[in-house]
């Protein structure tokens, strides 16, 4: 009941989907016009699929690493953030404040050094993360376009295979003849 993806790309709109990288596409059965080009266009599908899984990996890929980015970014202006409030205490411990601010303000400060330890470490993993996924991309971008050339040259030996298939206008002699090919 969905209506069809425009220009046989999905989730164009979907938030999910950056369509600066590949973006899984789709397509339908490839069936030959005789049963000698028949096993091109299965090999044709078979690189298809895999393209479109490889770019459904990008685009998880991408999604996760911009994720990651923007944790990095919120959580080093929430350190920030506890470093400008620390300076304010420790500034107010050091002008000299009554003993009932003094403990709050100690108080505090425990409470801030244990969140920026917990910071440290949420950092820490979210660089970690981008460093590992960053390769991963450059690699999934290296298969993709690998797995786009292999596409072409299937294409265009489809589309020769098809030229010369028997009782074709293309005028093809070379094919070998058969019976008429149900696909």
């Amino acid at each position: 009941t969905c209506a069809p993806a425009e220009g046989d790309r999905v989730g164009l709109n979907d938030p999910f989907i950056d369509p600066a990288y590949p973006v899984p596409e789709n397509f339908g059965p490839i069936i030959a016009k005789c049963p000698e080009c028949q096993p091109v266009a299965d090999a044709l599908a078979q690189v298809k699929s895999e393209r479109r899984r490889v770019a459904s990996e990008i685009q998880d890929v991408v999604w996760l690493l911009k994720s990651r980015r923007a944790g990095l970014e919120r959580t080093t202006s929430e350190s920030d953030a506890l470093d400008a409030e620390e300076r304010g205490i420790a500034e107010q411990l050091v002008g000299g404040a009554d003993g009932a601010d003094e403990a709050a303000l100690v108080d505090r400060l425990f409470e801030i050094e244990a969140k920026q330890t917990q910071l440290v470490s949420d950092l820490l993993w979210l660089e970690d993360e981008i460093r590992r996924m960053e390769p991963q991309l450059e690699a999934l971008l290296k298969t993709h376009e690998e797995l786009t050339w292999r596409a072409e040259d299937l294409q265009a030996e489809l589309e020769v295979c098809e030229f010369n298939c028997p009782g074709d206008d293309g005028g093809g002699d070379t094919a070998i003849p058969g019976t008429i090919f149900d696909p």
